[in-house]
């Protein structure tokens, strides 16, 4: 049994070496065909290359075809414009001599524009002068304007104040007039019970006429205040309607405390005479 073991064995190195050989051949005919393979790879890119230029040629060569039907087509449409161009630049020819012409009459109509504006040019200059007199001229009147204007706001002023005077002596002189016609009802019911006790008065019809003229004199200066008058004749009538008007500020007490001491006086001289 040793011995076919051992002859096994001698077999399976000899035909392990042999697998080994088959093996080293296979791999350098794998090598060959790699590298062959390798080459084909190369040869195809370079086929592909060579195809896709030959395909850019192609269509270039028809891009060129194209350019050159239409590089034709271009220079029968020059052509064309050529021909017109000609005529063109005959008729332009004819229009340039009459352009000529009229350039030439426009230049003899601008030498006498020239001369027109030298006259003009002189008439503005004098009319700038006469304008800066009318400025300085208007400047004075604006002042002058400005002045009167602000006289007249004094004006107006001083009349709004006097409106509003008048208004305000109107009120007193309303509420004086009430307080007076008071003032004489209250005098007239003590006159009638002076005469009924069988006394009478000259100083209390004197005090009462007094009282009447001070309010007609009064309602007077109001109607002269209301008109235009004079500063003088504004000072002297003030003076008055002050007196008269603090005359009758004092109201009815005031008259029936002077009233009182009328009578007093009046009493005493007759009880003296007795």
């Amino acid at each position: 049994e040793t011995s076919d073991l051992l002859t096994r064995v001698a077999d399976l190195q000899y035909q392990n070496q042999k697998l080994q050989e088959e093996i080293n051949n296979l791999q350098l005919t794998l090598e060959a065909a790699d590298e062959t393979n390798h080459k084909l790879l190369v040869d195809n890119e370079d086929l592909r290359q060579q195809l896709k230029s030959i395909h850019h040629s192609v269509l270039k060569a028809k891009s060129l075809e194209e350019e050159l039907e239409a590089a034709k087509t271009n220079l029968n449409l020059s052509e064309e414009k050529r021909q017109q161009t000609l005529c063109q630049n005959k008729q332009l020819e004819k229009e340039n001599k009459s352009l000529v012409i009229q350039v030439t009459s426009l230049q003899e109509e601008n030498i006498r524009n020239i001369m027109d504006i030298s006259g003009f040019q002189k008439k503005i200059l004098e009319l700038s002068e006469n304008t800066a007199e009318l400025q300085m001229q208007a400047h004075i009147y604006e002042k002058t304007v400005v002045n009167r204007e602000a006289i007249l706001i004094q004006k107006e002023q001083a009349i709004k104040e006097l409106e509003l005077t008048i208004l305000e002596c109107s009120s007193v002189i309303e509420t004086l007039r009430e307080e007076k016609n008071q003032l004489l009802e209250n005098m007239q019911h003590m006159q009638q019970e002076l005469i009924l006790n069988g006394l009478s008065f000259p100083s209390v019809c004197k005090f009462n006429s007094n009282i009447a003229e001070g309010t007609n004199s009064l309602h007077c200066e109001l109607e002269l205040a209301q008109s235009e008058v004079t500063r003088t004749e504004w000072t002297s009538l003030d003076e008055t309607l002050d007196c008269e008007v603090l005359f009758l500020l004092q109201g009815p007490e005031y008259a029936g405390e002077k009233f009182k001491a009328v009578m007093q006086n009046l009493v005493s001289g007759r009880a003296y005479v007795s």
